[in-house]
């Protein structure tokens, strides 16, 4: 896990973010980055804000670094989307 993160990069949220369930290995786009945390927009509604215009709204989370890790291969969001998807439909 690095904690260089910049802008445009993909990243799964490893834990539960501030108490949103929804960000618990939810994917993503870091929007912003600063000393301790990322802004991030993620792939879908997890409600969350907008991260001051920088996400859309709903999509949006400031995460703390140690919270997140880089997706360098992207079938890994494809699956990772298709259990979130699965879940989402079998167990809401």
């Amino acid at each position: 896990m690095t904690l260089g993160f910049g802008i445009g990069d993909r990243v799964r949220c490893t834990s539960e973010a501030d108490g949103n369930e929804s960000t618990m290995n939810a994917t993503g786009v870091i929007v912003q980055v600063n000393e301790y945390e990322c802004a991030v927009e993620f792939d879908y509604d997890i409600e969350g804000h907008a991260c001051g215009g920088l996400a859309e709204d709903g999509h949006g989370w400031y995460v703390a670094k140690h919270m997140l890790e880089l997706i360098e291969d992207e079938s890994e969001t494809t699956e990772n989307q298709i259990d979130i998807l699965f879940n989402d439909i079998m167990f809401k």
